[in-house]
């Protein structure tokens, strides 16, 4: 493989101290941290989307119901836009240290837009919160509300387009020239079927959070929030089972996408086993839902089992992605580790 534009005789190895273990624990740590980033971000993206339709909604059908599922949805929003972001900074440190070469050059080919997650986060924060903390003040100027949430909602969904575009970069060094920016990398089909499996499982993931909410809403002792359960128990069972059906076929054009050399250690490290574990949970998972799909009264026993099915199929899918990154960055890195041994020892002699 040829990595003609890379940096790649800077001395940068993960200070292990000599012991082994540690390279494995950054592998380790960066699929975890990057599953509870991810899993906020999923519901953010979905929740946000949710609660402004049932505005909408509930504005026009004048239903006190779909209002009060639309405010409820306002909390988890606040919660994971700021659990999001948190946590998002662990594997972007950690992809910083172990990929650095890769990651700072393919941000540095998607400035300026790169920096739309700094400016883009701030704007779509605030007005979050303004289209949060003002529900009662604005109740009467529904026009303008429903306006201050789409606005939140639009910037929300720009943001996964600057990462994906670097992500698609710093995974595929192969595929860059001296003019690579981010255009080239965001009109790329690997990246367009890599967003389209993203929002796809945002929608499916709050619509498996939105089950567990209204599962517990329903035991309100109000009556309005009660049936805002019902609703929110429905509509999760539809948004779950939707995304994930369209899901499995948008994950294998996500998979034959990546390039061939990526695509043949894949297979040949044993990954693709994940797969069949992933594709296994998740098909049971559905068929629990669906077997009361138009019901809302959900057993815990149920829900739990859906939950503990959907969780196997999020870790394996995590995994498979750490998979599929080490399978197309580890000729690059190897090279790389070769040139910065070689250079210590030059600067040693």
């Amino acid at each position: 493989m040829k990595f003609d534009f890379i940096p790649n005789d800077i001395p940068l190895p993960i200070p292990t101290g000599g012991l082994d273990i540690v390279d494995m624990v950054f592998h380790i740590l960066l699929v975890v941290a990057w599953v509870v980033h991810i899993l906020f971000i999923n519901v953010l993206i979905g929740a946000s989307t949710a609660s402004v339709y049932y505005n909408k909604r509930g504005a026009r059908e004048k239903s006190a119901v779909f209002d009060r599922v639309a405010y409820l949805l306002t909390t988890p929003v606040t919660i994971s836009e700021n659990m999001g972001a948190l946590w998002g900074v662990a594997p972007l440190l950690l992809i910083s240290v172990m990929f650095t070469p890769l990651f700072y050059s393919a941000a540095i080919m998607n400035s300026p837009q790169w920096l739309h997650i700094i400016y883009g986060n701030i704007a779509a924060f605030l007005l979050s919160y303004l289209y949060k903390y003002t529900w009662h003040k604005l109740e009467n100027r529904k026009s303008l509300h429903i306006t201050i949430g789409t606005a939140s909602v639009a910037l929300f969904l720009t943001l996964p387009l600057v990462f994906m575009a670097t992500v698609q970069l710093y995974m595929t060094p192969t595929t860059w020239t001296a003019n690579t920016h981010f255009w080239d990398a965001l009109f790329r089909p690997d990246t367009f079927f890599r967003l389209v499996h993203f929002y796809l499982a945002s929608f499916a993931v709050t619509g498996l959070f939105m089950m567990i909410y209204g599962y517990y809403k329903r035991k309100n002792e109000d009556e309005v929030t009660r049936q805002a359960g019902d609703v929110l128990v429905n509509t999760g069972k539809s948004w779950f089972l939707i995304p994930t059906l369209l899901n499995l076929f948008a994950g294998p054009l996500v998979l034959f996408h990546f390039p061939s050399y990526g695509i043949e250690n894949f297979f040949n490290a044993g990954w693709y086993w994940l797969i069949v574990l992933a594709v296994v949970a998740i098909i049971a998972s559905g068929y629990l839902t669906i077997k009361d799909f138009f019901n809302p009264d959900i057993s815990a026993g149920k829900l739990w089992t859906i939950v503990a099915l959907a969780t196997i199929t999020v870790l394996s899918m995590a995994t498979l992605r750490h998979g599929m990154r080490l399978s197309l960055t580890s000729d690059y890195m190897a090279q790389s580790k070769a040139k910065t041994d070689a250079f210590v020892q030059r600067s040693k002699e």
